[in-house]
């Protein structure tokens, strides 16, 4: 019986203060146990000098023993409410009456005491459900065969108004992109799950471009798979985790594998993957291919290591060695016979926080070889990334943070000099660094990046949220263009600058607004080769999760 009593103050105490238990649960515990409680006191008078002592010290050790959630968790969830603060208050009163009660006294007060929480606690869910659903879920109870299944999907509609030309008085293009995923993770145990993810995306009224019939084709093919996998845990009894499959690979701040969740179809990877984390650290091997045939040996493959240092803190480090490859032979020049291409990207981020300032420093390198045409001798791989990133937290009510970025990929305006010093970017999230028009490092990517940004954001009040990132792009290495006027060549440097705002409205727990804004003013190298006007670009995207 005592033990039941820990349970439920436990419970309370983790609702209260970290919100991400199951609310429906804890109802459950409490009905179930009241009139155990109430029994228990009845039976236990003669015995309650020894249970009060054991009960407090037991909850204190609990106590201690759960913590704060940890700040490197993604599916950390904070959640403001005035009503459960209140909660969390009351609680922290009747921990310090339960240390104070006297040996001999009576626990009918504080029955009475566990009871009005408990009431005012369904109250609390039944006025405010948004708070529950924002918790984590559940997991699914088991089925009579012992399986438990967790369906989940997401319905995106983006419209955008597309000016991005370049040409004077050039009329902008409209259209809707639209996504839709169902997904099933089914668990046999728990310690073995499996996921799949189906994926429909495509553009309003555009099924079968070739044929004109639109939404009126009902065979076109969108649906695919987007992730297929199934995860094994405490792979014998080691403490690592398999995960075989198509599956998404996101690591670190994104910058060089992600998700590529603004894209309409998303990346994920046909992949082989184990790790393993704990508080200290987390190391992830992982393999993919990316393009093969059953009938033929060439193929483009990705892999590497990523491995998190959690015990640095403030600071924490990642550790990162990727390689990438395609194997299809060279069919001449004096590389005959040799793979196209054979990188490996090493480098080490570092970052953290201490309010109110945060901040994120990071570097790698590539070095391999690479043939640029079918003809040419691979060259050797010689390019780098730089990125400093610092920010000041100016208010924490409203959440408001001013920030600024440097990034400098390395270009190369020589490409027959035998040494390639293009960085790519590999799988990265090239939306969420280097403008939301995503022009770089697309245009001119070869001559390299420099990008100088200045950002704020905050939150002025529930559930608005505002952004806006000022750009400053030039080129790592001069690109030579012919004046269309004069026939003159010149060197320019200067892209332009460009201008992001992003306003984010969260509906409810499950349907979200946001309205983008962006505009572009071209500078010299911009000019020769896209055109002289601005250009801009917006979108009003609407996500609906389930």
């Amino acid at each position: 019986m005592k033990s039941k009593v820990i349970t439920i103050l436990v419970l309370l105490f983790v609702t209260g203060t970290a919100l991400g238990q199951d609310f429906k649960k804890v109802i459950e515990i409490v009905d179930e146990m009241e009139t155990s409680l109430k029994g228990m006191i009845s039976r236990e008078q003669t015995e309650r000098r020894n249970e009060i002592a054991s009960l407090r010290s037991e909850v204190i050790a609990l106590r201690q023993s759960l913590g704060t959630p940890r700040a490197d968790r993604s599916d950390n969830i904070a959640v403001a409410s005035a009503s459960v603060e209140e909660l969390t208050r009351r609680m922290d009163i009747l921990e310090k009456r339960l240390s104070g009660v006297p040996q001999n006294a009576d626990l009918s007060q504080l029955t009475g005491q566990l009871n009005t929480l408990v009431a005012e606690l369904k109250r609390v869910i039944s006025e405010k459900p948004s708070v529950a659903a924002q918790s984590k879920p559940a997991a699914p109870p088991p089925t009579a065969s012992g399986v438990s299944y967790t369906v989940s999907g997401q319905i995106r509609d983006r419209g955008e108004m597309d000016g991005r030309s370049f040409v004077p008085e050039a009329r902008a293009l409209g259209f809707n992109l639209l996504r839709s995923r169902v997904a099933v993770l089914v668990k046999p145990s728990n310690d073995i799950q499996a996921f799949i993810q189906v994926q429909d995306a495509r553009w309003w009224g555009g099924e079968n471009a070739a044929l004109g019939r639109g939404t009126t084709d009902g065979a076109a093919k969108a649906l695919d798979f987007h992730q297929a996998y199934f995860a094994v845990a405490d792979l014998f009894s080691s403490g690592l985790t398999l995960k075989l499959g198509r599956q998404e690979l996101t690591y670190g701040n994104a910058r060089l594998i992600d998700v590529s969740n603004w894209g309409n179809t998303g990346r994920s990877f046909d992949a082989a993957k184990i790790y393993y984390e704990d508080d200290t650290y987390a190391i992830h091997l992982f393999v993919s291919k990316l393009v093969a045939s059953q009938t033929a040996t060439p193929s483009e493959n990705f892999q590497g290591m990523y491995a998190t240092l959690r015990n640095l803190k403030p600071v924490m480090a990642d550790v990162v060695y990727l390689l990438d490859d395609n194997t299809t032979e060279l069919t001449k020049g004096p590389d005959q016979g040799n793979a196209k291409l054979s990188r490996a990207t090493a480098g080490l981020r570092l970052y953290g926080k201490s309010a109110p300032w945060d901040f994120d420093v990071e570097y790698f390198h590539q070095y391999g070889r690479i043939a640029l045409t079918d003809a040419d001798a691979r060259s050797s791989i010689k390019a780098d990334l730089y990125s400093m990133n610092a920010g000041l937290t100016v208010s924490a009510a409203s959440k408001m943070r001013i920030g600024a970025v440097y990034t400098i990929l390395s270009g190369d305006n020589d490409p027959k000099d035998g040494s390639y010093r293009v960085f790519s970017t590999l799988f990265g999230s090239g939306h969420a660094y280097y403008g939301f028009m995503d022009l770089f490092p697309k245009v001119l990517g070869e001559y390299g990046l420099h990008d100088a940004i200045l950002s704020w954001s905050a939150t002025p009040f529930d559930p608005l949220s505002l952004a806006l990132d000022l750009h400053h792009f030039r080129l790592d290495r001069g690109a030579t263009f012919k004046d269309p006027t004069t026939g003159q060549f010149t060197e320019a440097k200067v892209l332009g600058q460009e201008i992001d705002l992003t306003t984010n409205y969260k509906y409810s727990s499950l349907v979200t607004f946001t309205l983008g804004l962006s505009m572009f003013i071209p500078g010299e190298a911009m000019q020769y080769k896209q055109g002289p006007a601005a250009s801009y670009w917006g979108y009003l995207a609407t996500t609906v999760n389930f």
